[in-house]
C-alpha cells in the first residue's frame, strides 16, 4: 500500500496536466460514471466489446478497442494489463520511464468512457487516440525559445 501511495503523490505532485491527475484519482477511488458502481443491472461494454464484457473500469482499462492506439501512441500493452488492470498502471506509474505515458493512457481511457457514455457517437479507438495526442501535447515541455501565445 505504501509504495502505491508514493507513486500516487509522485504523480499528483508533478508537472501533468491536471485532467491527468483528476482522472488517476477517479481511477484509484473507483469513480467513474459506470453502472457497475450503481444499484442498477450492469451494462455492456460501451466501446463495442461483445458479451461478456460490461460496463466496468477494469475492462476498459485493459479494453481491446484502444488496445492498437494504445500501443501505437503510448507503447502499453493493452492485454498484458487485463489480468490486473488496477495494479498493473501504478506499476508503470511507479516507473519514472513510464509514468507520463501511463498517465495519459489513465486519461485517454477515462475520457472515452465519459465521452461514449454522454452521447458521443465515434468509435471508441478514435476518440481514446484524439484525446491521447492532444494530452501528449499539452504535457510536453515547452520548447527552448518557444514563445507561448
Amino acid at each position: 500500500l505504501e509504495p502505491a501511495f508514493k507513486t500516487l503523490c509522485t504523480v499528483l505532485l508533478s508537472p501533468f496536466p491536471a485532467s491527468c491527475k483528476f482522472a488517476l484519482i477517479r481511477t484509484v477511488s473507483n469513480a467513474w460514471n459506470i453502472t457497475a458502481r450503481y444499484h442498477q443491472p450492469v451494462a455492456g461494454c460501451l466501446w463495442g466489446c461483445a458479451s461478456p464484457a460490461e460496463d466496468r473500469m477494469i475492462h476498459y482499462l485493459a479494453c481491446p478497442q484502444i488496445a492498437a492506439s494504445a500501443a501505437r501512441l503510448l507503447s502499453i500493452n493493452v492485454p498484458s494489463l487485463s489480468a490486473s488492470p488496477l495494479p498493473s498502471p501504478f506499476l508503470l506509474l511507479n516507473n519514472c520511464d513510464t509514468r507520463l505515458s501511463t498517465a495519459i493512457f489513465i486519461d485517454g481511457a477515462f475520457f472515452t468512457s465519459n465521452a461514449l457514455k454522454h452521447g458521443g457517437s465515434a468509435r471508441a479507438s478514435a476518440v481514446f487516440a484524439g484525446r491521447v495526442k492532444d494530452m501528449r501535447r499539452r504535457a510536453a515541455p515547452p520548447r527552448i525559445g518557444h514563445v507561448g501565445i
